[in-house]
């Protein structure tokens, strides 16, 4: 019994605090405490007439306005429809699948990006150093935006990646049939050279989305 009455009390000080009105905190005690009207009034009218200077200390922060709340979100703009008659037909054909002008968007842009890592011996010049064909994306969206149809993108190039592993593949076993000669031979004979670790040939693939709920 005493718990309780000193968490009634704890409450009625907090709902002071946060600015509720001492009318207010009078009915929410009536339905959710077993006491009389009389014992009600009587603790409520004493958390408030004794912390007058504690009233609203707490209050939340105001929200957003109802005519605020209700203003829409802001259309981002698209790509104009003219854009994708003059692509590719093998890029027509990607962007086909888009149900809505935003994912035709990110399905373009996400292969264009995509496709630049599948011309490594491409390269420009910038103020006279060199620069390769690779770009980058970063879409932010909410979530359910369709930002997660990129994951498609990455089979335009799945063909090569795999290709590459076969071939890193191969070589590694190369590697190893090289290494069992070398070093068979490396007591024997001081010139052998020790057989150099092939690279490792792959498209690298960065995350395809991360989210993360606020």
């Amino acid at each position: 019994m005493v718990t309780e009455t000193i968490l009634f009390i704890c409450l009625l000080l907090i709902a002071n605090r946060v600015g509720l009105s001492q009318s207010d905190t009078e009915i929410l005690c009536t339905q959710h405490f077993d006491l009389s009207e009389r014992e009600i009034k009587t603790a409520v009218n004493s958390a408030y007439s004794h912390h007058t200077q504690e009233h609203k200390k707490f209050e939340p922060k105001q929200k957003a306005t109802d005519q605020e709340e209700a203003k829409p979100e802001e259309q981002m703009p698209t790509l104009p429809d003219a854009v994708f008659d003059t692509i590719p037909e093998f890029l027509k054909h990607i962007t086909q699948v888009a149900t809505t002008k935003e994912e035709r968007d990110i399905l373009l842009l996400g292969s264009l990006v995509t496709l630049s890592v599948a011309f490594p011996k491409l390269i420009g010049k910038y103020g006279d150093n060199p620069v390769n064909t690779n770009l980058f994306i970063f879409i932010s969206a909410k979530a359910s935006a369709g930002k997660g149809i990129l994951i498609h993108c990455r089979k335009l190039v799945e063909p090569i990646h795999l290709a590459l592993r076969n071939q890193a593949k191969i070589m590694k076993q190369q590697f190893e049939v090289d290494m069992q000669e070398y070093n068979a031979n490396k007591g024997k004979d001081a010139n052998t050279e020790k057989p150099q670790k092939p690279p490792q040939k792959c498209c690298s693939f960065l995350p395809i989305t991360v989210q993360q709920a606020f």
